[in-house]
């Protein structure tokens, strides 16, 4: 009986640990992260005085619907009473749709009389296409720019690769 209550005791104490543990972890991750956040927006106001551009950073997949996300963050942008003429993209993406990358590029042709990108690792398939409409595209040693590959929905609804897709038929 002692043996049971003994490790029904320890189990009790290790879940209350793991609790606090995890509540400690979640704050000094918030912490972190808010820090991570004011060291970021610090170095992008650094760059764009240093650019004399606006600064807009896309890092993920385009997939369909993020255009409206990024039209609202550029008309906020435009608002700014220190609005620069150009604006500088740091993109990193595997790719994606090609609507929301001509929406996108419409939305900054719009709005900036200058687009250049910053390519800083790799930028494929959409990615490559979104940096193409721009005025300059910078990249180092390691960037990449990726293979254009256009695809198209099958019988079934799943995305295949276009020339793969005429291959077949």
């Amino acid at each position: 009986m002692y043996y049971k209550t003994s490790c029904i005791f320890l189990k009790i104490c290790y879940h209350i640990c793991r609790v606090e543990n995890t509540r400690r972890v979640k704050e000094l991750i918030n912490k972190l992260e808010k820090m991570n956040q004011i060291a970021i927006s610090d170095l992008l106001k650094k760059l764009e005085a240093k650019l004399d551009a606006d600064v807009f950073t896309y890092y993920g997949e385009i997939v369909n619907g993020v255009e409206s996300q990024v039209k609202d963050l550029i008309e906020t942008l435009a608002k700014d009473s220190d609005k620069h003429r150009a604006i500088y993209v740091f993109l990193t993406t595997p790719g994606g749709s090609l609507t929301p990358v001509q929406r996108m590029v419409d939305i900054l042709r719009h709005f900036y009389e200058e687009v250049n990108f910053i390519v800083p690792d790799y930028a494929y398939s959409a990615g490559t296409i979104w940096c193409m409409s721009g005025d300059n595209i910078y990249m180092n040693y390691y960037s990449t720019l990726g293979p254009i590959d256009p695809q198209v929905q099958n019988k079934d609804g799943n995305l295949v690769a276009a020339l793969g897709y005429l291959w077949c038929i």
